[in-house]
């Protein structure tokens, strides 16, 4: 087939994909010699939590990415917003609804409601969580093989589609 006529084309089908948040849980004590980025509690859970029943994390398709996150308490009321690889991205408070901006998006990571919050933080008490973004990852490689360049325009177009129903 002549290279200039012709096309490849392939698509990988993953089903419908949707933002979502899972494994959420409180951890008495946050080491940050070293976090529990695992998706279960280390030690005791904490007295006060987050009322997940009436006051969900609020995710998007658009601002949620697959991250770990950890809400770190400074004070009674005031925590920092830490996600595994991204560090400290912000801070918070129980008096106010949390919504960190994700800036690739211009849309929030996700959003905590202030009416979520119980009373009896402590310092050092934690809040963890995953959340899932909506497209699926992908990983690609492209091979050029070493020698004689033969073609003076070799380009390739990657889109990248998703679907939630």
């Amino acid at each position: 087939m002549p290279a200039g006529e012709t096309s490849v084309s392939s698509a990988v089908v993953y089903g419908d994909l949707q933002a979502r948040v899972k494994n959420f849980f409180s951890q008495k004590v946050w080491d940050n010699g070293d976090p529990n980025w695992t998706d279960y509690r280390e030690g005791d859970q904490t007295t006060a939590q987050y009322n997940t029943i009436n006051y969900p994390v609020e995710v998007t398709n658009k601002g949620a990415i697959y991250g770990k996150w950890a809400i770190i308490f400074t004070s009674s009321t005031a925590f920092q917003i830490v996600e595994e690889k991204l560090g400290i991205i912000a801070t918070g408070s129980t008096a106010t609804d949390t919504a960190p901006i994700n800036p690739e998006a211009g849309v929030p990571y996700f959003t905590l409601k202030a009416d979520g919050w119980g009373s009896g933080w402590a310092t050092g008490n934690a809040i963890r969580f995953n959340t899932d973004g909506c497209l699926a990852p992908v990983w690609i490689c492209r091979t050029v093989l070493s020698g004689q360049g033969t073609e003076t325009n070799d380009d390739f177009t990657l889109q990248i589609r998703g679907d939630a129903d």
